[in-house]
């Protein structure tokens, strides 16, 4: 609040009383593109291998003593993905930056929203990202008591990132709709896909926790998930770099 209250000073026409929002020159917008567009490219390569270069093939779900033994015999990996996930969190409030910046013209209020739901989401999975570094402090515990809290941690740790892309499918809905409403700012279609990776997160997410036979639905949920988030995200990334923002859209 305290950070908007002081956003909406600094831009508060002098003399006029009213609220304008600067216009970006071109230059510095296609900066922001460039930001927000490797942003997303990176957060994609380093998070994809970070979940199914190490998570999803190291722990074998309801199998205490194998995840324990795949992490305990794969620590490194464990710990480049960790590194990965963080270096994630990090470029994820980079990006929330460049994304605001770039669709404030479009609408202050809704910019800004979405700006400060992928930082909650940022901060939720970060907070969840803690279980794994739990994790790597217990590998030299051989005990099967050991080995039942890896895989609680690990559990601990997909039920926080579960609930954090709530948040991020709320952010990824609003930032869709600017691009919609932005009337050739950035392409409708790419807007049309970010709100549909949006209700594909979420509808994953409450199928998780609302459903008690979510395995019957996983893969095909799963399937859904990544196509719709990788084409609409890898979609804004690449228009982005390559052709960036302009203060003057074409309808």
């Amino acid at each position: 609040m305290l950070f908007s209250y002081l956003f909406i000073i600094a831009n508060r026409s002098p003399g006029k009383g009213g609220i304008v929002i600067n216009r970006i020159p071109n230059a510095s917008m296609d900066f922001y593109s460039k930001v927000a567009g490797m942003g997303l490219l990176l957060m994609a390569v380093l998070a994809g291998f970070a979940n199914e270069g190490m998570l999803n093939r190291l722990v074998i779900e309801h199998d205490a003593a194998q995840t324990a033994a795949n992490l305990v015999e794969n620590e490194m990996l464990l710990r480049i993905g960790l590194v990965c996930f963080i270096i994630v969190l990090l470029l994820d409030v980079v990006v929330a930056w460049a994304l605001y910046t770039l669709f404030k013209p479009i609408s202050l209020n809704l910019s800004l929203l979405a700006a400060w739901l992928r930082l909650l989401y940022t901060a939720i999975f970060g907070a969840s990202l803690y279980h794994l570094a739990v994790i790597v402090e217990m590998l030299d515990d051989e005990s099967s008591t050991a080995a039942d809290q890896i895989l609680l941690f690990t559990n601990s740790f997909t039920n926080g990132w579960l609930i954090s892309l709530m948040f991020f499918a709320l952010h990824l809905f609003i930032l869709g709709y600017l691009i919609i409403r932005s009337s050739g700012y950035v392409p409708k279609l790419i807007g049309y896909l970010l709100v549909l990776a949006a209700i594909a997160y979420a509808a994953d997410s409450l199928a998780y926790f609302l459903l008690w036979n979510y395995m019957d639905y996983e893969s095909t949920l799963l399937i859904i998930v990544t196509i719709c988030g990788v084409l609409a995200e890898l979609s804004l990334a690449f228009w982005l770099i390559i052709k960036g923002v302009k203060m003057q859209p074409v309808r």
